[in-house]
């Protein structure tokens, strides 16, 4: 994703968190919550969306090395996943 289209993302992101307060309220609360329900939704959906995700992350696990992350963000960006949430927030009705 080019660094226009990304900080044109969190701009739009940080005012629709201004407009939405009470929603992002509840998402923030349901992320921190201690359950991990909410965090485990988000990994549900990364895993739906990008599906050797899983793979990758057992992999880091196993090794317990997260100093360098580039194989995940590789990943992400084969896989369009920033396009495809973006669709997603501009158009909640995206395949």
């Amino acid at each position: 994703m080019p660094q226009q289209d990304f900080d044109n993302f969190k701009l739009r992101l940080q005012e629709w968190k201004e407009t939405h307060s009470e929603e992002y309220d509840l998402f923030e609360d349901e992320i921190n919550s201690r359950d991990a329900i909410g965090y485990q939704k988000i990994m549900n959906y990364a895993i739906t969306l990008v599906p050797t995700y899983q793979k990758i992350i057992k992999q880091k696990v196993n090794e317990g090395i997260f100093d360098d992350i580039s194989d995940i963000e590789n990943l992400f960006t084969e896989n369009k996943l920033a396009q495809t949430l973006l669709s997603e927030f501009e158009n909640p009705n995206y395949p």
